[in-house]
């Protein structure tokens, strides 16, 4: 809106606010603000071409603009709003987009065409072809936006269903007996830090990174509690500590009295160790460290878990598994609530941890009936 307002006994106008067009890096609103002009007509002309310039430099021929060039639109406002880490692991999924629609005018996508690439991974997990869509339709919404399409054509695409493979459910997590020959397994080694990492893997239903970003100031051994308060994960050039996945990942939780009798001795065992080789552990000691006293290789516990389940023949789960193992066991035991467990597995999302209850309490169900002659001894 145009003012009129008075200096030194002078009239003068100013423009507060005016409206001038969509960034189209970040999706956002340009306005401005400017005094000092000497007529009202001189301001109108002001903002005519501030607006004119605006539109010269950022016009792109609605018709013509591809789908790369939309997504590298959207990607300048999208790489400021995710840590680098997100972006490291998300770069792949993109790429894969990218390789399919890269070329395409957005005009000329349809909810055909996206059902098709759709179809197209459908031998891909579930969680895979979920990203595919989550992220294309990201940058749909985003043409949606800048009024270069009038819909989100992957709106209406929907992700192809696959058979159930349950061979590989029992993959998934270990079974409490599993777990406990597993442990053995690991104790047979004689290696601390081997026994500390998958005990507390096991034992917290802590994510990796979470455990590999711990220091010892971090364990309350008074108390029996872990204070989970960062993780560690890796962008395309390091290792990095960053702030958990979600608000809710922030998390004190407690441990079992033989769980924080291992971390003991192996707090005791890596400064014997660093002390031999002349390394002074830090104030804020990693609990997990390579040679150098660093961050370990955040695919350390993937590798070694491998190692000591090929060498014995033992069932391979991945490291995520441990958290399934944990919440499983959780379950079986029946001391839990829903709301505990999504509490100390860290979830923000409680049909997460719905997932686990209802696919525990269907296994009980399904074994209702041994478990009745059982009892009948017949």
């Amino acid at each position: 809106m145009i003012k009129q307002y008075e200096k030194n006994g002078k009239k003068f106008y100013k423009f507060r606010n005016i409206y001038i067009g969509i960034d189209p890096t970040t999706g956002k609103e340009i306005r401005k603000s400017k005094s000092g002009f000497t007529s009202k007509r001189e301001t109108e002309i002001y903002i005519s071409n501030l607006r004119t310039e605006f539109d010269n430099k950022n016009y792109i021929n609605s018709n013509d603009i591809s789908f790369q060039e939309l997504y590298e639109l959207w990607f300048q406002g999208y790489k400021d709003t995710v840590k680098p880490s997100s972006l490291y692991v998300t770069q792949n999924v993109l790429k894969q987009i990218l390789n399919y629609f890269g070329k395409m005018k957005v005009k000329k996508i349809t909810t055909i065409s996206c059902q098709k690439y759709l179809n197209t991974n459908k031998d891909f997990s579930y969680s895979h072809i979920k990203k595919l869509k989550s992220y294309t339709s990201l940058i749909l919404k985003y043409g949606v936006k800048m009024q270069v399409i009038n819909f989100n054509p992957m709106d209406n695409a929907t992700i192809p269903k696959r058979k159930e493979n349950t061979k590989n459910e029992d993959t998934l997590y270990y079974t409490k007996s599993e777990l406990k020959q597993f442990l053995d397994i690991v104790d047979s080694y004689n290696n601390t830090e081997w026994k500390t990492l998958f005990r507390l893997l096991a034992f917290t239903g802590a994510r990796k990174g979470e455990i590999l970003a711990l220091t010892w100031e971090d364990i309350d051994f008074n108390n029996n509690t872990i204070d989970i308060n960062k993780t560690l994960a890796s962008t395309e050039t390091a290792v990095v500590v960053q702030t958990p996945k979600s608000k809710s990942s922030v998390r004190i939780i407690s441990i079992d009295t033989e769980t924080a009798r291992i971390l003991r001795l192996w707090k005791f065992r890596q400064r014997e160790e660093f002390l031999k080789v002349g390394i002074i552990p830090k104030a804020k000691q990693l609990v997990f460290a390579n040679s150098e006293n660093n961050f370990k290789w955040i695919f350390f516990p993937n590798y070694t878990l491998k190692k000591i389940c090929e060498e014995h023949d033992f069932k391979l789960i991945k490291i995520h598994g441990f958290r399934h193992t944990h919440a499983s066991l959780l379950f079986e035991s029946g001391n839990m609530s829903i709301k505990a467990v999504q509490h100390r597995l860290g979830h923000s999302d409680i049909q997460t941890t719905m997932n686990i209850y209802t696919h525990v309490t269907q296994l009980q169900k399904d074994n209702i009936g041994n478990d009745f002659a059982k009892y009948m001894e017949m």
